[in-house]
């Protein structure tokens, strides 16, 4: 008997869409459900969503167009900073000198990343519809990140950038402990802050028309963690008569500011201005929200407050703890939160030159130092306790100490 011919397609077509329907299940089986991370380390690293871009796993070659995230990624540390590839004109700092430039913030040159092999770009700002086109069309995705405003959003910024580099559960975990430890030094230095002086109050001018940064931001925020009461908590260009009222102690503007604030003159009668108290302070530590914040409220703090820094309480891992004086004789045997603020600087500054923190060290042994060191036992097979005990020291400071 011959075979009808309708029955043998019909057969064919069951069988094919059988064979569909299996490989999809299959597909679906091996492709697992992209992580998320609104309420914590995932189980697994990729694919990650991060505001509604999926990565599907990790990005070896990243380009960095803000200034401030250039920041985060660098204070996760060398695991993460090795990933980029590629930076926008205006991130600036030292440690991306060896970076290609590809555009400006603004309006980057798409074949650029594209040709030293960009993947993925992080951004502050959102791209026209165009620059959009041009990353699809080049296979690039677009990770947009706009700064923090207050501690909850700056623990999600840091941890979106660790799980976009590393995971959803290794990149966010990592991005978890350096923030958690980025705000409790930061929170270390206002509890140094001497109750008796703790009414000085500051402002910190944005630009040349006599804005002030507001309490609403990181940036205005800062002076409260450095002791100070910020004169405009709304921020905005205050009017001749609102100044002379707040009258603030100090006044601290951005590099190539002072001069011409001070010939202004809703300015120049202003007790700051008189007592000599209007100091100009590197702008990227104001605006950047990685590491670059305890550097700014380190050195606001200790602007307005000296002793703090003539106590040795406010110190940077170019002091005490140099280079040249983290040598095995000089080191101390054990450090915990016990210990000296110059012990603690010699052990943070060892662990910035194995890669595992960024400079400078701060002097204070909290959640961040604690997790570093952790870290470090944990690479050096080490009992992962977060003390350094003399075991851990003795293994830190070898030759072939682990780098990270």
């Amino acid at each position: 008997m011959k075979n009808n011919p309708v029955h043998s397609l019909r057969r064919g077509a069951v069988r094919a869409v059988g064979f569909f329907l299996g490989a999809m299940m299959l597909f679906s089986a091996c492709s697992p459900k992209p992580a998320t991370t609104e309420s914590g380390a995932a189980e697994y690293d990729y694919p990650v969503q991060i505001n509604e871009v999926t990565i599907q796993e990790s990005p070896t070659k990243v380009a960095v167009l803000s200034p401030s995230l250039a920041d985060i990624v660098m204070s996760l540390g060398s695991v993460y900073e090795l990933k980029l590839a590629a930076r926008s004109e205006d991130c600036t700092a030292d440690e991306l000198s060896v970076l290609p430039f590809a555009g400006s913030a603004d309006a980057p040159d798409v074949q650029a990343l594209k040709t030293v092999g960009v993947q993925l770009v992080l951004a502050e700002g959102k791209p026209s519809d165009e620059l959009a086109k041009q990353y699809s069309d080049n296979d690039i995705q677009v990770l947009v990140l706009p700064k923090a405003t207050t501690r909850e959003e700056l623990t999600t910024l840091f941890t979106s950038v660790g799980s976009a580099l590393g995971g959803a559960k290794t990149g966010y975990s990592a991005a978890q402990r350096r923030v958690s430890s980025l705000l409790s030094a930061l929170d270390d230095v206002q509890r140094l802050i001497p109750t008796d002086q703790a009414n000085i109050t500051a402002g910190y001018v944005l630009n040349d028309t006599g804005e002030f940064a507001s309490d609403k931001t990181m940036t205005g925020k800062l002076l409260g963690y450095a002791g100070a009461v910020n004169i405009a908590a709304d921020g905005g260009t205050l009017s001749a008569g609102e100044l002379a009222t707040a009258n603030p102690d100090y006044i601290f503007c951005a590099k190539g500011l002072k001069d011409t604030l001070v010939k202004m003159d809703t300015f120049s009668s202003l007790k700051a201005v008189a007592n000599g108290k209007i100091y100009e302070i590197d702008a990227g530590l104001m605006k950047n929200q990685g590491s670059s914040l305890l550097d700014a409220v380190i050195e606001l703090a200790g602007t307005m407050y000296p002793s703090l820094k003539t106590e040795g309480l406010l110190s940077s891992s170019s002091g005490a703890a140099s280079s040249g004086n983290s040598s095995a004789a000089a080191r101390p045997a054990k450090v915990d939160s016990d210990s000296s603020r110059a012990d603690i600087l010699v052990l943070q500054d060892r662990l910035i030159q194995l890669g595992y923190m960024q400079p400078p060290g701060d002097g204070f042994y909290g959640y961040w130092t604690k997790a570093t060191v952790q870290e470090f036992q944990k690479r050096a097979g080490l009992p992962e306790t977060g003390i350094a005990d003399e075991k851990t020291m003795d293994r830190l400071f070898a030759d072939d100490a682990p780098k990270g």
